[in-house]
């Protein structure tokens, strides 16, 4: 069997965090405080050109491991916001957010932004 061509249209993450504004420290240890910017806690959830699968599959199996904190965390965070940026060369019309996903994001409340540059 020949081996499967990389798929060159698929979107790559070069970015993506969790963020949210806290005034506690109920965020650790899980995210990390950004001294920089009062309030911040990030978690981040991606490497350098990292392909959307693998990205998907990182980010469900985080979010599934951490729900129960996430859950929690929701009370008292403001722009609680998974944060995705990618290239694209289709555009982000061809980005489909697999229901597994959304169910997380809406379970633990956390909104969902997704910026992107095209190739």
């Amino acid at each position: 069997m020949p081996a499967k061509l990389p798929d060159l249209t698929a979107p790559k993450i070069y970015n993506s965090l969790l963020r949210c504004f806290r005034r506690d420290d109920k965020a650790a240890p899980l995210f990390v405080r950004i001294q920089t910017v009062p309030g911040l806690w990030v978690l981040e959830l991606a490497g350098p050109s990292e392909t959307w699968s693998s990205w998907l599959r990182k980010v469900r199996r985080v979010l599934t491991r951490h729900k129960a904190t996430l859950q929690d965390l929701r009370a008292g965070s403001k722009d609680y916001t998974l944060h995705v940026a990618m290239t694209t060369t289709c555009g982000l019309l061809d980005v489909v957010i697999p229901p597994s996903l959304s169910e997380l994001l809406s379970e633990t409340g956390i909104n969902l932004e997704i910026s992107y540059q095209s190739e």
